[in-house]
């Protein structure tokens, strides 16, 4: 009697979609004999479902390319987007199987199968009646309704075959294959092989893709070491290393957890437990005994007491793990523990912790399903599924091919390639009917998934020869680093469709083609003009005033006529004017404008409203159908007006990044005023990958009593705000004079010398002067400087210099801010006396910032030092 063939992975659809079980089972069916007709059969499977959804949606069909289809579904349908990811690699990797000379294999048959399926999965549950049978786990196909079948294709493919004994080796690898569970990495192997000699990294690195083909084979055997909390764990001994293996009972998947010494990997493993978690199906590693360490010694459980053991849980939390997360009393004691909970229960206990409802919690928390809607259960055993929840995926990479081990394993590559939050998932792939304001603490990854969106949207959504897209920023130097990051992420052709600019750059080359003849003021051309205008002052002000109504409120609200401005909203300028008053003050600014234009000369702002009215009467055609913003809380109300009038209004047109508590340029201005509409689509980011909790805390204590706008007449909050690792307290250290706190830097460079490399040490301070100074003392000392001032400085040699301004955008695992003392921080510069109780606040506040900007450029270890009386901003 032959063996019961394996269940078809497509008969759940037998009940309403037949030809697509049909065409399904033909797939598997071929897949042992024919891959290349395998695949070519379902990405005939790929189009037949994406036809079938258009016609559900009440969508129209057209005769048009399966990219097309796609993105319609993306923008118009309630699509997921995990389940238009599975399509388009159907739609990829079978246009390799239909194209002669494309690349064919099992692997790529495999992989194909396991994305078709999880697409039935969702199909089952959101389209169908859910007759039985319901979605199983992936069953590999055995080529035919039994292993009989298979053993009959054999035997013909061995008479077919005149060399006999090579294609006996064929036919044994093939069953290999059809039997050798997928493999995927943790992410901290990466840092595990940047970390070994070069000769063991190419050794390893021969291994690891041996590994990845043939994870099963008697040349690496897997040992099952003693003394270990989770019966999973195996240790693959090669080259006098260990790689650790994570090997579930199910076996259709195997992680590659670590590479160490034999006692490193002991010491690494020995605790740790590898889970499916039962309720949210994420992918979980932890170590009991590292947690019970880090919970406090005098547990009053008081930060979580008022919910139950199942809502924890029920967010994330491992059962195991729950004594440790009762026994919290502060903030500070969730800092400390959070390192050793997986990373999705960290970032729930943090909500509950910033009082968030458990409905908040749920709302927020992208690995946690809201009520009603779980419509399968959990498979506590399935690794191979839990690898694909984008929970587990900042966490695992799972190795389609040997291009994806060569990215976890490659220095060169950068880790926000690989690891996403599901947070960052959410809004590189949200479908948007317009604008979308993104708001983030430092170190959040707003900057990440504005490059991925930018990727998204090149290859999913505009995907035209035309449609050329914005990436823009306020700096020269974000905007530098951010063409460089997308360079590496896009195929040329798609970055062929992109422009990155930062602002000016981009206003002063469309001024240049299109402005009126007159050139935009700087600073030399604007003080001598401000200063004649001056002449005809009357009401007895400062020029500080003059230029900050200036700013805020003529070029601000647009204002362009005397009119205008005797009518105009004066909101958080502190000094009330009088009709007669105001037209004194008018005076003063037509007579700068006239003096201006009487030099060839005007405002940035007033040549973007003549642009933004060029382009709003069609004169100036619009030529990018996108544009993507970083930094945006140091764009003015001028700015934001002229991009609104850039991009044509509709879907997916504009994607918003920036934190009002990093704003050290401009002032506080509303998006809605800007016509730029966000309501409904606004999103925050709260996990900081970049600094520890300490460094994080710190900075944050920077702004201790600061209102903070949210960009659009709210305002922000930082509440959920964590860091996924704890770190060491910074160090704050005040000096006699200049040369002894010269002497102390010199002392901390010299430490972190020993252990780290220089450039991954960076000096900062409020001014160039004591930039200098720092450099001076260093250089005497023999120790290799890089000043950061341009673009091509960042990759001199040495430990970096720079002041607070130019460390925007920039990250280093040591920083030290020098000179953070009074007078300096805040800046007393020439003017602040002569300025108004208004504008010495608002200095301030951005004085406040930039000291909260510089901080959270450390990534580890942050020290601040300064000379007689420290700043009033130090805690």
């Amino acid at each position: 009697m032959s063996p019961t063939a394996p269940a078809s992975n497509f008969a759940p659809l037998d009940g309403q979609a037949r030809e697509l079980a049909t065409l399904g089972r033909s797939a598997e069916a071929a897949f042992v004999d024919d891959p290349r007709a395998c695949m070519s059969h379902l990405r005939l499977w790929g189009e037949k479902l994406s036809l079938q959804l258009l016609d559900q949606y009440r969508l129209p069909i057209y005769a048009e390319a399966q990219v097309e289809r796609l993105r319609r579904l993306g923008q118009q349908s309630a699509t997921p987007p995990e389940v238009l990811d599975a399509l388009h690699t159907l739609r990829r990797e079978g246009n390799k199987a239909v194209h002669a000379h494309g690349t064919v294999s099992h692997g790529g048959a495999i992989t194909m199968l396991r994305s078709a399926h999880r697409v039935v999965r969702w199909y089952w549950g959101e389209h169908t009646p859910k007759l039985p049978p319901k979605p199983s786990t992936f069953t590999k196909p055995q080529g035919g309704s039994s292993r009989d079948e298979a053993a009959i294709l054999k035997a013909q493919l061995l008479l077919q075959q005149r060399q006999a004994k090579k294609q006996q080796e064929q036919v044994q690898d093939l069953l290999r294959l059809m039997d050798m569970p997928q493999v995927a990495t943790y992410a901290g192997v990466r840092e595990n092989f940047l970390s070994l000699n070069a000769e063991l990294q190419e050794q390893m690195g021969i291994f690891l893709k041996l590994f990845r083909e043939e994870p099963l084979c008697e040349d690496w055997p897997m040992e099952v070491p003693d003394g270990m909390a989770d019966p999973k764990v195996r240790f693959v001994r090669q080259h006098g290393m260990v790689v650790t293996v994570i090997q579930p009972q199910r076996g259709d998947l195997l992680l590659v957890a670590h590479i160490g010494t034999e006692q490193e990997a002991l010491a690494w493993a020995g605790g740790r437990r590898f889970e499916v978690h039962p309720t949210i199906g994420t992918l979980q590693v932890y170590d009991l005994q590292q947690a019970q360490q880090a919970a406090p010694q005098d547990p009053k459980g008081a930060l979580l007491s008022g919910f139950q053991d199942g809502d924890l849980t029920d967010l994330g939390l491992p059962a195991a793990l729950l004594p440790a997360a009762r026994s919290l009393n502060t903030v500070p004691d969730l800092d400390a523990l959070a390192p050793h909970l997986p990373p999705e229960a960290s970032d729930a206990l943090y909500l509950l912790a910033a009082g968030y409802t458990l409905d908040e919690a749920r709302t927020e928390l992208s690995a946690v399903p809201e009520a009603g809607e779980r419509e399968l259960e959990v498979d506590a055993q399935d690794f191979a599924a839990a690898v694909h929840h984008p929970e587990s995926q900042r966490s695992f990479h799972l190795l389609e091919d040997d291009a994806d081990l060569e990215q976890v394993l490659s220095g060169s590559v950068e880790v926000w390639r690989l690891y996403l939050h599901p947070d960052q998932l959410k809004l590189v792939r949200m479908k948007a009917n317009g604008p979308v304001r993104v708001l983030g603490g430092a170190g959040t990854g707003k900057t990440v998934a504005l490059m991925h969106r930018t990727k998204l949207l090149l290859t999913e959504r505009f995907v035209g020869a035309g449609d050329r897209l914005l990436v823009t920023t306020y700096t020269k130097n974000l905007a530098s680093d951010l063409e460089h990051h997308l360079r590496h992420l896009l195929e040329p052709e798609d970055f062929a469709r992109l422009e990155v600019l930062n602002f000016h750059a981009l206003t002063a080359r469309l001024w240049s083609k299109h402005g009126d003849g007159r050139h935009i003021a700087r600073g030399r051309h604007q003080d001598p003009a401000w200063k004649r205008a001056m002449a005809d002052e009357r009401l007895g002000k400062p020029e500080s005033f003059y230029q900050d109504e200036f700013q805020q409120i003529v070029l601000g609200q647009d204002i362009v006529e005397e009119i205008q401005y005797l009518r105009a909203r004066r909101p958080g300028r502190g000094v009330a004017l009088g009709r007669a008053q105001r037209r004194q003050v008018w005076a003063v600014f037509q007579a700068y404008r006239q003096d201006l234009d009487d030099h060839g000369q005007l405002e940035h702002a007033d040549a973007l409203r003549l642009l933004r009215l060029k382009l709003e009467s069609g004169e100036l055609p619009r030529t990018v159908v996108s544009a993507l913003a970083d930094e945006v809380q140091d764009f003015g109300a001028p700015e934001l007006r002229f991009l609104r009038a850039l991009v044509p209004e509709g879907s997916d047109d504009l994607f918003l990044v920036g934190d009002a508590h990093q704003r050290i340029y401009g002032a506080p201005v509303r998006m809605g005023k800007c016509g730029i509409h966000i309501r409904g689509r606004s999103k925050r980011l709260k996990v900081n990958y970049r600094t520890t909790a300490r460094v994080k805390d710190w900075a944050v204590a920077a702004l201790e009593g600061l209102s903070v706008d949210d960009m659009d007449g709210g305002q922000d909050t930082l509440k959920g705000y964590h860091s996924l690792r704890l770190g060491i307290e910074p160090q704050q250290v005040m000096l006699s004079d200049r040369q002894a706190e010269l002497g102390h830097i010199l002392g901390v460079v010299g430490a972190w010398l020993d252990t780290d490399r220089a450039e991954h040490i960076c000096i900062a301070a409020r001014t160039h002067r004591v930039v200098n100074e720092v450099q001076e003392r260093l250089e005497d000392a023999g120790i290799d400087c890089t000043v950061l001032e341009t673009d091509a400085s960042v990759h001199g040699e040495g430990v970096r210099l720079a002041t607070f301004h130019r460390l925007k955008g920039l990250e280093f695992p040591k920083v030290l801010l020098a000179g953070v003392e009074e007078g300096l921080m805040p800046l007393r510069i020439r003017g602040f006396a002569s300025m108004d109780q208004d504008s010495q606040e608002r200095w301030d506040q951005r004085e406040r910032c930039l000291l909260y900007v510089a901080a959270t450029r450390a990534r580890d270890e942050l020290v601040v030092t300064g000379s007689g009386v420290g700043s009033g901003f130090l805690g």
